[in-house]
């Protein structure tokens, strides 16, 4: 299966951890698309950088559209005022870094 990873970053009004932030990333693509959905993404979070607030998650890549716009759509994590603003997309983990 091809994959596609994702690099965003958060943008909060209060300090997000990894486990903050990898929940928040989980509970937007399940909500957007449902349970049935984020199987067929099969969407994967691979870590978060505190110091540059940016993460990366990976997904299929039929469903990268669908994942994106579920990240996108991400309002809050814990309560908080929140956005996880999208930066790039690649086929590789290296290719983000690029």
């Amino acid at each position: 299966m091809k994959e596609r990873y994702i690099l965003f970053e958060v943008m909060s009004e209060a300090p997000v951890g990894e486990a903050d932030v990898k929940n928040a990333a989980y509970n937007s693509i399940l909500s957007f698309l449902g349970e049935y959905g984020s199987s067929l993404a099969s969407p994967k979070f691979i870590g978060y950088d505190a110091k540059t607030k940016q993460a990366v998650v990976r997904c299929s890549h039929t469903e990268l559209q669908k994942v994106k716009a579920a990240l996108a759509l991400c309002s809050s994590i814990n309560g908080k005022k929140a956005a996880l603003r999208l930066k790039k997309v690649s086929g590789t983990i290296a290719g983000l870094s690029r």
